[in-house]
């Protein structure tokens, strides 16, 4: 019987450049993520139990309204979740699908002062390097929960420049025909 060589398998070059997190980073996560799952475990079962009527609606929106903002705050993954659950009736009481569903298609856009300095690392200064760039928030920049796409010009042609929120990726561009 022959000996089979075994193949050493290399890291790819995506996962070598992947930046771990901090402690700190994960505890900061946790002590979001805890008091709104104990919430909404209480909710739920507050929910169930009474089938969703006499209940106080307005104590339910202010709770998935404070999950909302952590999870936008926690970055494209979270924000991803969040619009998982929008769409899980048997996981979330009413009012918490009607906030989330704001994730469908309300997606806050990342601060342009972030994603600019991304954008500058990679290609240079933005003023010298596209004849216009529009960094309007939510004019003609699409938002997205893991990225964020701007249009611009670049030698006479449009483009448009994706950008991956929260350093998920570079960015990068493409050039159209008109």
């Amino acid at each position: 019987m022959k000996e089979q060589e075994t193949a050493q398998v290399e890291e790819p070059e995506v996962i070598s450049k992947y930046r771990h997190p901090s402690k700190l980073s994960i505890l900061k996560t946790i002590f979001k993520l805890v008091p709104l799952v104990i919430r909404l475990r209480s909710d739920r079962r507050e929910w169930v139990k009474k089938e969703g009527k006499n209940v106080d609606e307005t104590k339910f929106r202010k709770h998935a309204e404070k999950a909302l903002n952590a999870f936008i705050s926690l970055g494209p993954s979270y924000i991803k979740l969040g619009q998982w659950l929008s769409s899980r009736s048997d996981v979330l009481p009413q009012p918490y699908l009607d906030v989330f569903a704001r994730l469908q298609d309300d997606v806050p856009p990342a601060p342009f002062d972030k994603t600019s300095k991304i954008i500058e690392a990679e290609l240079g200064p933005i003023d010298s390097v596209f004849e216009s760039f529009n960094n309007f928030a939510g004019s003609h920049a699409i938002h997205r929960s893991e990225s964020e796409i701007f249009c611009g010009r670049y030698a006479g042609a449009i483009c448009g420049y994706g950008q991956g929120r929260n350093g998920l990726q570079n960015g990068s561009m493409q050039l159209s025909d008109d």
